[in-house]
């Protein structure tokens, strides 16, 4: 019998200031349909221009599944756009600056698919409150099945956070190539004019001096897939990393995007009158 196609995953925090959004969403568009993920995986969607759902129609056959923003100023909203049928959608409240995550649950390959999507706590020296977020959604997400987190989870892959997720995630990428992205934040993208800009482009220069040592940008890999262990990764690459063919400081978004694609390697799903999957020994 053939082998059904693998699962394709992919992620990508979209940036929500909409500076260059009718620019930058072609790119956006184009990867996408290149790629064409079962799931995708958005975070910092925009309710002023509801880009998402806009996305989903016109890549013509998505489903929404939108976590909104809570009420702060430093929350976003989340959202999964999915192109087989999802049997559940939930939410979770992460708390600190009203971060959250949401699942979704879906069939493919006859197997039954957990996919999560999150974007952490942002403040770079409280790693402790992102260890606290890592460690509820270990909670939430235990269980049987075939599990895939996705997100911008705001700290390098070697941090504590990092660490708790580990317990029962590997990194998709690194499991395929044996390393982590060299960076998937931030992009060259140009963040139009105005002080807080110059600040910011300001600010990844000097870390570039003190962490490099030369003349470069800070960068680091903060965009993950993560995957249980009995998920075969047949792929794992960085997407939306070329700028528009036009303008080399135009890019989908001020991060990378990763795809995966995957096969459940552990016990399939029961029948579908069932609805229920094993749990992994």
């Amino acid at each position: 019998m053939r082998e059904a196609e693998p699962f394709r995953v992919a992620t990508l925090n979209l940036l929500f200031d909409l500076t260059f959004w009718e620019e930058r969403s072609h790119l956006v568009l184009a990867g996408f349909r290149q790629w064409r993920p079962h799931v995708i995986a958005l975070q910092e969607v925009s309710p002023q221009v509801d880009n998402a759902h806009w996305l989903a129609a016109q890549l013509g056959d998505y489903e929404v599944h939108v976590c909104p923003a809570l009420d702060h100023p430093s929350s976003d909203t989340l959202a999964l756009l999915v192109r087989l049928p999802a049997r559940e959608h939930e939410t979770l409240t992460l708390g600190a600056e009203g971060r959250q995550a949401q699942r979704i649950t879906v069939e493919h390959g006859g197997t039954i698919w957990t996919v999560a999507n999150t974007h952490l706590y942002w403040n770079p020296v409280r790693e402790s409150v992102r260890v606290e977020q890592a460690r509820a959604l270990l909670r939430w997400l235990d269980g049987p099945g075939p599990v895939v987190l996705c997100g911008d989870f705001n700290a390098r892959p070697h941090a504590r956070s990092q660490q708790v997720l580990s317990h029962r995630f590997l990194s998709a990428h690194r499991t395929l190539h044996g390393r982590d992205p060299d960076y998937t934040y931030p992009t060259p993208l140009r963040r139009g004019p105005g002080a807080r800009h110059a600040a910011r482009a300001a600010f990844f220069r000097a870390g570039g001096w003190v962490r490099l040592q030369r003349d470069a940008p800070w960068r680091q890999t903060v965009d993950h897939i993560f995957v249980d262990r009995a998920v075969d990764v047949r792929d794992c690459r960085v997407i939306f990393d070329l700028p528009a063919p036009h303008d080399p400081s135009l890019f989908a978004s001020d991060h990378l995007g990763l795809l995966a694609e995957l096969v459940y390697q552990g016990l399939h799903t029961e029948t579908a009158a069932t609805g229920r999957e094993p749990r992994n020994e």
